[in-house]
């Protein structure tokens, strides 16, 4: 039976959260990042992504980067493992 899956933009829209997202947390063992492309963060703009960049490859990770900076976003690597995107006013 296939899994159900919704984008982060229809799920907050449907539960009338509001689009007012503070913290983006992903785990995603190595799918990370296109767990945060597909996360609309463009439109919903959290003020923080944390990831774990350990299973990115270095090309991965700096492409998420790169991406993550074009969106107004300062990158924090707070451990061996973890990072942290803030939003810049």
């Amino acid at each position: 039976m296939p899994t159900p899956c919704s984008t982060l933009h229809a799920l907050v829209s449907r539960l009338s959260w509001g689009l007012d997202v503070d913290v983006l947390q992903v785990d995603a063992e190595g799918a990370d990042d296109e767990v945060i492309y597909a996360s609309d963060t463009d439109r919903l703009r959290p003020r923080l992504i944390n990831y774990e960049r350990t299973h990115l490859s270095e090309g991965r990770r700096q492409k998420l980067e790169t991406f993550l900076a074009s969106q107004g976003y300062k990158i924090l690597h707070w451990s061996g493992s973890d990072t942290t995107a803030i939003l810049q006013s």
